[in-house]
């Protein structure tokens, strides 16, 4: 797997597990590597959020969940 491939990888999966931390660590890596930012957001944010959309309506996710998870996609954008 391709550096450019763990990162993004790494964003959908802060995503979905609703970890900030690692979600503005794999955006500062993302920067580092030069992905383009819409590659980032539409390669693995955008990917990450849409799942945590469709876990919560599969029952899968409950509001708590899919709040942490928009709050690291936020602290990744923001960057």
């Amino acid at each position: 797997m391709s550096k450019r491939d763990e990162i993004l990888k790494g964003l959908y999966e802060s995503v979905v597990t609703g970890d900030k931390d690692k979600a503005v660590l794999f955006t500062e890596q993302s920067i580092e590597a030069e992905i383009a930012p819409v590659d980032a957001i539409d390669n693995g944010l955008a990917l990450g959020i849409k799942e945590v959309g469709d876990r919560f309506g599969r029952w899968e996710m409950f509001l708590p969940e899919m709040v942490a998870s928009a709050d690291a996609m936020e602290a990744a954008v923001n960057i």
